[in-house]
């Protein structure tokens, strides 16, 4: 076999995988979200979104703060990390230049979404290293995280699931049910997903139990505001310069352009 021929043949096999596995995603997704989760409403209690990097609150639960916030319901969002360390390909800028412009990006998304910068917190942890703290950090962030509990006194909390295929996102779900924990705040928790609808693995660690307080939220009213502050982190789907590829991965928006998202109540 030529080296022309062979080559056709790996690129024609790397496209049909990639064709698979999208059709696996999409059949997995359709499968959370039409016959495995039952359907809630939003409700109008105060919330307050813990997000482990500048998108993931709009692309987990864009929709449900929108929601509240055009009944006029105060939300607040806090960031763990510093987003610096999405870039896997050579960028040209620092990791300081990037961490601002992720922060622009995020407030201009949540000013769409109806929050007000003064309801965003930036506790600025180190990209892709939330779950390696040493000690001394690790207890930091949880005070800080205890402080704004106290400071907002939210009726519900929202973190990433607890499998959500990403070491941040695990960590950021560990970090504040552990600060809950600690404060002995009565509030209602959820645990939106993100990673966890792009990779499956995640189905296979969650109990009957888990399963049964699987939730589809309707966001239809608010769909554009979700697809318009989900544009607004163009740094994250957009390549950062010629030649480099964009951070997430081709088809991932899509699974967040669905008029539903999905949220697991937490007992």
């Amino acid at each position: 076999m030529g080296r022309s021929l062979r080559h056709i043949v790996h690129r024609l096999r790397a496209s049909l995988r990639y064709r698979w596995e999208m059709v696996h995603r999409y059949v997995n997704f359709r499968w959370l979200v039409y016959v495995r989760s039952q359907t809630a409403t939003i409700s109008s209690k105060s919330a307050l979104i813990f997000s482990p990097h500048q998108d993931d609150e709009t692309l987990g639960c864009g929709g449900i703060i929108a929601s509240k916030r055009k009944r006029g319901v105060a939300v607040w969002v806090v960031f763990l990390t510093d987003g610096s360390a999405c870039f896997r390909e050579p960028c040209p800028l620092n990791a300081q230049e990037i961490a601002q412009m992720r922060r622009q990006e995020a407030i201009a998304a949540l000013h769409i979404l109806g929050v007000d910068a003064s309801h965003i917190f930036f506790l600025e942890q180190p990209d892709q290293g939330l779950g390696d703290l040493a000690p001394q950090a690790h207890q930091q962030v949880v005070a800080q995280i205890q402080h704004i509990l106290q400071q907002t006194k939210p009726a519900e909390v929202f973190v990433p699931h607890r499998h959500d295929n990403h070491p941040d996102h695990i960590a950021t779900c560990a970090l504040v049910t552990e600060a809950l924990r600690q404060s002995k705040l009565s509030v209602e928790q959820w645990q939106y997903l993100v990673w966890g609808l792009w990779y499956p693995h995640w189905l296979k660690q969650v109990t009957k139990e888990e399963f049964d307080r699987l939730h589809r939220v309707p966001i239809h009213p608010v769909w554009r505001e979700k697809q318009q502050a989900m544009r607004a982190y163009r740094s994250q789907y957009l390549p950062i310069a010629p030649a480099t590829s964009p951070v997430l991965p081709q088809g991932f928006i899509r699974h967040f352009s669905s008029a539903y998202e999905v949220v697991v109540r937490v007992e």
